[in-house]
């Protein structure tokens, strides 16, 4: 299964879940990073829960929800003692995780729309990674919450809206159509499908779509 590292506290419920099951079968989390049809491609059944944009063209796709972008910093960043403005959002350095992958960031695409410019300080290759320099820098992070807002509570940071709309990002289950009627992972899909609502249900901010 390939998944963001961002959806890490709704891991633990998905292996009780399927554990409960089926104890004999192996779990393997892949990281979400680069075109996903080498991921999903192979011989081997596989899923991944990723942002529709990562969606390669002719693979299956059923979106599960949307969660909502927040600005992340320490707690004592200046930039978030009161309300945040854009420009005290772009004047920090920002802290971008970068997957490899073509899709356009929708923090870059809402800055364009707005024409703001920002500086990107550093990239990283995974949430967990920027969340952790967070906590001793000036830098700022854009993380989908409330999935993160657990890493971000342990951490002691500071989250905020952003100064600019931004569109909830959608996130949607994937895989290769030649797996459609494959027992298995017909399982293995109505299992992760029940876990996120689930997850979602019970995250403030998240967005279910109808009949997901």
């Amino acid at each position: 299964m390939v998944v963001p590292d961002v959806f890490g506290p709704w891991v633990p419920a998905l292996v009780h879940a399927v554990q409960a099951e089926a104890p004999g079968v192996t779990l393997r989390l892949l990281p979400l990073a680069g075109d996903l049809r080498a991921a999903l491609d192979g011989e081997r059944p596989a899923v991944a829960f990723c942002p529709t944009s990562f969606v390669p063209e002719t693979f299956r796709a059923r979106t599960l929800g949307r969660l909502r972008i927040m600005v992340a910093g320490r707690a004592d960043h200046p930039a978030l003692r009161r309300r945040l403005t854009v420009e005290r959002w772009v004047a920090y350095p920002h802290i971008v995780v970068r997957l490899n992958n073509p899709a356009k960031n929708p923090i870059d695409r809402a800055l364009e729309q707005a024409q703001v410019t920002r500086r990107v300080g550093l990239e990283v290759p995974s949430y967990v990674v920027g969340l952790m320099a967070l906590t001793q820098s000036d830098h700022l992070m854009n993380v989908p919450v409330p999935v993160a807002r657990a890493a971000v509570r342990q951490l002691g940071l500071r989250l905020s809206k952003p100064p600019l709309e931004i569109p909830h990002v959608a996130f949607a289950l994937v895989w290769h159509p030649r797996f459609d009627r494959d027992p298995a992972h017909a399982w293995f899909r109505r299992l992760m499908q029940a876990e996120a609502r689930r997850a979602l249900a019970r995250a403030p901010g998240a967005k279910q779509l109808p009949g997901s």
